[in-house]
């Protein structure tokens, strides 16, 4: 059952903070929200409606971080979308894990925000192929075993691919993305890496031919037999021999939790399935 919220959840979601060290990055925000008057998600709620007189004033100096800092306190369990100026992004990084801001960006792109707010109201809504917020807490209690290992993840659905990154990057893991299988096989071709999660329905090229491909290519030496993870939402009788057919270690079922995405990466690096 997809979890309910109020439109004052909708509305402090789509709340764009900018941490800046003069005004340019406000004045680009609201340039953006001037020229689409209302960011919205197609079929839901309405997120954010700017008006020009409520356009700050560009000698205003409340900063961004104090703004997130008062929304924090005043109601529990918002999700804050952070931009922030490149040369900000190592040094405010402890404040913004203090107010559990989900999403930072260090762009100042109309169509980029967009999107990240639909990822983000999906997952609020239980709709990714992944668990939420708890499983990233389970994720980040994990990040002690030395488990830093560099993913190679396949993920054609945007979802799924922030929500699977968020959740490796808890664990201490490098992520390197593929929105497809054939992007997969060329990364495979100049990275290194330690663990492949294939996503098995993809464009372009799916998850099984994808492995056959790095299988079979003796030019990638040693990474041909880099452990591949199957991950997928449509299982089927006979699925996993398929898999496994195919040259892939193991195979694990969407949603996914932390606990059995770790267990199946503990064992690839073990050499088991």
């Amino acid at each position: 059952m997809k979890r309910q919220h109020s439109p004052l959840f909708y509305a402090a979601l789509a709340l764009i903070l900018a941490l800046f060290l003069g005004h340019f990055y406000l004045g680009v925000l609201f340039e953006n929200a001037r020229h689409n008057k209302q960011l919205a998600i197609p079929g839901g709620e309405r997120l954010l409606t700017v008006s020009p007189r409520e356009e700050p004033s560009r000698s205003m100096s409340l900063t961004g971080y104090s703004l997130v800092a008062v929304f924090a306190v005043v109601v529990a369990g918002l999700c804050f979308y952070v931009l922030r100026g490149r040369n900000r992004i190592v040094a405010q990084a402890e404040e913004l894990e203090r107010v559990n801001a989900a999403l930072a960006r260090d762009i100042a792109r109309r169509e980029q925000i967009e999107q990240d707010l639909h990822v983000q109201v999906k997952l609020s809504q239980g709709e990714a192929g992944i668990a939420g917020s708890e499983e990233e807490k389970k994720a980040a209690a994990l990040n002690k075993k030395g488990r830093n290992w560099r993913i190679l993840l396949a993920e054609d659905d945007i979802t799924n691919m922030t929500m699977l990154t968020r959740l490796l990057e808890k664990l201490g893991c490098e992520v390197t993305q593929a929105g497809n299988g054939l992007e997969a096989v060329q990364l495979m071709e100049k990275s290194d890496v330690d663990i492949v999660l294939m996503d098995i329905q993809m464009p372009v090229m799916d998850g099984v031919e994808a492995t056959r491909r790095i299988r079979s290519d003796a030019n990638l030496g040693e990474r041909s037999r880099v452990p591949i993870i199957a991950v997928t939402a449509f299982a089927m009788s006979g699925d996993r021999e398929r898999f496994l057919q195919a040259g892939m270690n193991d195979y694990l079922a969407k949603p996914l939790s932390v606990k059995t995405l770790v267990a199946a990466m503990d064992r690839a690096v073990a050499g088991g399935t």
